[in-house]
């Protein structure tokens, strides 16, 4: 008898930046090779006085990752990234390996490539903490530049997976439910509601972040092959309408967009502990509220 396992998925596809986690870093040898020579040339541009340290290597290395990631989606991405000193104290648990990457740091390699022309950004807007407020996020992505400078090491998009790695998945995540107020529109674009405080010891909160992080705890023991996936979280949507709150909506997402950014071509080759997956749509479902497409797994 088949056992099914069910991963959400969004329908459509989307051209959104997705967010520049900086929990990646280079693995292959050419990866570590192209990583040096933009070490060497930010630290030239920038003139510093001292040479160029580990912490400027490991968040060249970690942008590298995310900005290439993005560039490798179908269709390429462009990444986003608050530059607020706070935010850089946000990225989780330590994990050997894996080193978490500073503010400055950050940006002296942001200001190094972006000043040789290696990535290109735009300002655009985020929703903060605050109620209603929004918060600068700089949206920026690899030019043809770096990309040529990659593919010289021998570093190309379709080989992604091979250069790179990421942090393992963890089996918690901090926030397992979100409450945001609803969207807007600014001319033609979306733009996500404000997050809305949540009390963490509400009952309520705490009987809906706990089938979440059981799914957190059961994936991060999941080899998934051929995707991304960095956790789940709930979202919930409407919290600034009557009546909504905690009680309507509540999609399940995979952090940082992950396989649910993907090309619906290249879904089908997504595994889990090696077995095949299909995608099947549901039209009707109360937790995931409204149409959406599903990846099975489907262990024989």
């Amino acid at each position: 008898m088949e056992s099914v396992l069910v991963l959400e998925s969004v329908s459509k596809e989307s051209n959104k930046p997705v967010f520049m986690s900086l929990n990646g870093k280079t693995h292959s040898e050419e990866a570590m090779n192209l990583q040096n020579d933009l070490v060497g040339i930010v630290h030239r541009k920038l003139a510093k006085k001292y040479k160029p340290t580990k912490k400027l290597g490991n968040a060249v290395g970690a942008m590298l990752a995310d900005l290439l990631r993005a560039k490798a989606m179908e269709p390429p991405r462009r990444c986003f990234r608050t530059k607020d000193a706070v935010t850089f104290n946000r990225q989780g648990d330590e994990v050997p390996g894996f080193p978490t990457i500073g503010y400055y740091p950050f940006i002296d390699a942001f200001n190094g490539l972006l000043a040789t022309g290696y990535i290109d950004t735009i300002p655009g807007v985020r929703p903060s903490a605050k109620e209603g407020v929004t918060a600068p996020a700089t949206e920026l992505w690899a030019t043809p530049k770096l990309l040529e400078l990659a593919a010289l090491y021998g570093v190309f998009l379709a080989d992604y997976e091979r250069h790179f790695i990421s942090k393992p998945r963890p089996s918690h995540v901090r926030q397992p439910i979100t409450l945001r107020a609803g969207s807007e529109r600014c001319r033609r674009k979306k733009i996500k509601g404000a997050l809305l405080p949540l009390d963490k010891a509400d009952p309520r909160v705490i009987a809906l972040s706990a089938p979440v992080q059981r799914l957190n705890a059961f994936f991060a023991a999941v080899d998934i092959g051929n995707a991304e996936h960095g956790g789940f979280c709930r979202g919930f949507n409407l919290g600034d309408t009557t009546g909504a709150g905690l009680d309507k909506g509540g999609r399940l997402y995979s952090i940082g967009g992950g396989y649910q950014a993907m090309d619906r071509r290249k879904r089908p080759f997504i595994t889990l502990n090696g077995s095949r997956t299909v995608e099947i749509d549901i039209l009707s479902c109360p937790l995931l509220s409204g149409p959406s497409t599903m990846t099975v797994w489907i262990k024989e």
